[in-house]
Order: C-alpha cells, then sequence, then structure tokens
C-alpha cells in the first residue's frame, strides 16, 4: 500500500471511530494495514519535547527549502511526494525519503557535478515538516501541522484539548512515524512527538489503560 493510502486509511479509521462503538481503535485498524516509513527520527521517548536537527531523516510530506548558490533559478520550494522523491529543475527526480538534510544535499550536489555545474553548493532545509495525526479523546481529532518541540501534551492542545469522556492524564499510545511494524507504544504526556507520528487519548471505560 502506497504511503498517502496508508495515511488517509489512518485518517479515514480516526474520524469513524467514536465514542462508544467498541474496542476497535484507530491505531489498531492502521496497525492491521501494514508497513511503516523508512528511517529513524533521533531522539527519545522522553524528556519536554522533540528538537529536531540535522539528524532528523526525510519522508514523504515534507517541505523543503533547496539553495543552489549563484543560481536562483534551480532554488525553490520542493514537496517529498508519495514516491519519496522531490523533482527539481534540470536534474529531475531526486530521492529524499529515508535521508538526513546533509546526505540530500551532498546528492543533489552530486548529481549538478555530473555534466551541469563545475562546483556545485546546495544548501537542504525543512521548510514544513509532515504533519501529525491524533485521534481518540480530543475534541477535534485529525491531522496538523507539526510543530517545534511537540509533546503529547502540547498535540492534544492542538486537537482542542480533551474530549468529554477522555482519561485525562493517563498515558497514551503512540505510532512512530518510523516503525516499520506499525505497533502502538505506550507513552507519557511529555514524550516528544515527531513528523508523522500518530497519537491516539484514551477515553473512559475503554478497559484497561496503560499507565493508570
Amino acid at each position: 500500500m502506497a504511503l498517502h493510502q496508508l495515511l488517509l486509511t489512518c485518517l479515514t479509521c480516526g474520524l469513524l471511530v467514536l465514542p462508544g462503538c467498541g474496542q476497535t481503535t484507530a491505531l489498531s485498524k492502521l496497525n492491521q494495514e501494514g508497513t511503516g516509513q523508512v528511517g529513524e527520527t533521533a531522539g527519545a521517548d522522553s524528556g519536554e519535547g522533540a528538537d529536531l536537527g540535522e539528524l532528523y531523516v526525510l519522508d514523504s510530506n515534507d517541505t523543503l527549502g533547496v539553495t543552489v548558490f549563484n543560481h536562483e533559478d534551480l532554488s525553490g520550494e520542493f514537496l517529498i511526494g508519495t514516491e519519496g522523491k522531490i523533482a527539481m529543475p534540470l536534474i529531475g527526480e531526486v530521492d529524499a525519503a529515508g535521508k538526513t538534510l546533509r546526505t540530500l544535499s551532498q546528492d543533489i550536489e552530486g548529481r549538478f557535478r555530473d555534466g551541469y555545474l563545475r562546483n556545485p553548493q546546495v544548501s537542504v532545509q525543512v521548510v514544513r515538516y509532515r504533519p501529525f495525526y491524533i485521534f481518540g479523546s480530543v475534541d477535534q481529532p485529525g491531522d496538523y501541522e507539526y510543530q517545534s518541540n511537540m509533546n503529547v501534551l502540547s498535540a492534544i492542545a492542538i486537537a482542542g484539548g480533551y474530549a468529554e469522556n477522555a482519561l485525562e492524564g493517563s498515558n497514551v499510545m503512540v505510532i512512530r512515524s518510523t516503525d516499520r511494524s506499525r505497533t502502538p507504544v505506550e507513552v507519557e504526556l511529555t514524550a516528544p512527538i515527531y513528523p508523522g507520528d500518530i497519537v491516539e487519548v484514551p477515553r473512559e471505560g475503554a478497559g484497561p489503560v496503560p499507565g493508570r
């Protein structure tokens, strides 16, 4: 299943799973769908937030700002598509998913150096990170633009706060965007959230809840 289909499946499941509809959850539905994304995000599941840097691993739906010095016509913003590539002037498609910013900039320099530019110098930055997803007992479940230094609590706040039936203060379940197995893991409210992560907030009466 293509990555965009997987994420659309997640969105559909999350929006259809309403309180009182049984034990089937958005995360469990997604977990049955298949594979995860490529790469390994820097950081641990603890701390006040996710501070992304040079070790950040790119993936589909990240928007990149690519600067080819002294060549404005070759520079610009480029979205990593569902196939994990960006399409650049002159050199065409470049694989981006699964790479760090430094690795991608070196690859682009190599492509330009191969018969196009004598001594290309390229800088790559993330302009917009891919969204994160939050479902369960929040007021406005769905996908949201990632913000720097996010944790579970800030993700819940962005989604409008807890719903009335939420099990407030409980640990939540997260599928990490970098987990190929798509396995939900229990994390605390202070755990960092990364681009592409999927969060589910538990509700009262949903059965045993981790951390309570």
